[in-house]
């Protein structure tokens, strides 16, 4: 198969070939029949002292008539065409020369009959290269067409999977919290920016008796199948939650019904979870809490200024990884008044700017304003990670954090702020 350059340097070869031969007379027409080019021999019998690239082949006709012959041979294609012209010489003499004709493409060659037999080995040696040019315009055409379907194709592939994630995105949103459980003496808010379109992050605060339940979940990657499988830690947390019992409102007992679910489901292998889990049991003002697959600690402050991290290690939730393995064993502690707590996924701490991340800031953030409402918390977490990130909210991962807190007033707020500008923007 050839391609343009390699048609174009052919003629080009062909054309110089043919303007050595001094008795052939030759002209290259334009569509409209405007002169390209003539060689030497053509000059001379025309009398010209300048070769007439520019003007019109018919200004030389002595009948108009014959324009319709070199529309003619233009319907031929590759294949040459013998016509008879008479053109007018410089001192109005009119002289009749036989022209073989052959359409290259968009333009018209014509070459003079007066031809020995080398001339006639040349005509039937550039008519074989004349109709391998017109056969490769027929090829590129052809694919040029195949091109044009397939790139009609891939466009309208492209608008039915925009249409897919945004459907996929309008789930997610409608999956998050819009509103936190009302409690008194409890308040509450967060705070959730994807890193694209679809994230792979998600929390959620559910009352249900004495106990009041907790989580962020980080699930692998942030396409359509991050999006979806966080909706599935919803669904799955939910039915839990709506069948246990009071008893069974406990992160280790969540932790292993999650994980059970998800390897039932036949995920792919290179699909995991990860997940923070806290119980709070409203009655007693304790805490008890597990993760799986969580670097990131509970931020805690409690009493007059008392501020500590709290881990709780774990290999993921996988499906190459044995349900013996997970760590289901718990942590707790008792709330003071007031007592604020911060969970985050590493979409926030891993933000890294000049090599350094943002994990120290925010607990030096957090532990300066540990003391006012959760939103002010979220607000003041949310200005100074906006400073360290060059101006934007927008991470590389998905930014997602919450704050619960103990309130000394015996108030509350039930807030939920999650980031609604478009990826890339760092709006809100």
């Amino acid at each position: 198969m050839w391609n343009k350059d390699q048609e174009t340097e052919l003629y080009r070869q062909v054309l110089a070939y043919l303007e050595t031969i001094s008795d052939l007379v030759l002209i290259v027409l334009a569509p409209d029949n405007t002169i390209m080019k003539t060689n030497q021999a053509f000059q001379r019998f025309m009398q010209l002292s300048a070769e007439p690239t520019g003007r019109n082949l018919a200004d030389f006709l002595a009948e108009k008539e014959d324009v319709h012959l070199l529309e003619s041979c233009r319907q031929e294609g590759g294949a040459f065409r013998k016509i008879d012209l008479q053109l007018y010489q410089a001192h109005s003499s009119v002289h009749r020369i036989s022209f073989h004709g052959v359409s290259l493409g968009s333009q018209l060659l014509l070459l003079g009959e007066k031809i020995t037999l080398h001339e006639s080995k040349i005509l039937r040696e550039f008519s074989y290269l004349s109709s391998q040019l017109n056969n490769l315009n027929r090829d590129l055409n052809k694919k040029t067409v195949e091109l044009e379907k397939a790139y009609r194709r891939l466009q309208e592939s492209e608008q039915s999977l925009q249409e897919q994630i945004e459907k996929a995105h309008n789930i997610h949103q409608r999956h998050l919290p819009q509103h936190f459980p009302e409690i008194s003496g409890f308040s509450v808010a967060a705070h959730y920016l994807p890193a694209e379109r679809l994230g792979g992050d998600f929390f959620d605060v559910i009352h249900k008796g004495n106990k009041l339940v907790a989580y962020v979940s980080d699930v692998s990657g942030h396409g359509l199948d991050a999006a979806m499988l966080s909706v599935f830690v919803r669904h799955t947390m939910n039915n839990y939650l709506f069948l246990a019992g009071d008893e069974d409102i406990m992160p280790g007992k969540m932790l292993q019904s999650l994980a059970q679910q998800y390897c039932r489901e036949n995920y792919p292998s290179d699909y995991f979870i990860c997940i923070f889990l806290v119980v709070v049991d409203l009655a007693r003002l304790e805490i008890s809490y597990t993760a799986a697959g969580f670097q990131v600690p509970l931020l805690l402050c409690s009493g007059e200024g008392n501020c500590s991290e709290l881990f709780s290690n774990g290999p993921p939730i996988s499906p190459v990884i044995p349900l013996e393995l997970l760590n289901t064993g718990e942590g707790s502690f008792t709330l003071d008044k007031p007592s604020t707590i911060l969970l985050s996924t590493d979409g926030l701490v891993e933000q890294s700017a000049d090599f350094t991340p943002y994990d120290q800031r925010l607990k030096k953030v957090f532990y300066e304003h540990s003391h006012q409402s959760p939103r002010e918390i979220i607000e003041a977490v949310k200005e100074d990670f906006r400073s360290f990130n060059q101006g934007t909210l927008q991470g590389e991962d998905d930014i997602t954090f919450l704050v619960m807190q103990l309130d000394p007033n015996d108030g509350g707020e039930h807030s939920f702020f999650p980031g609604q500008g478009r990826p890339g923007t760092g709006e809100n």
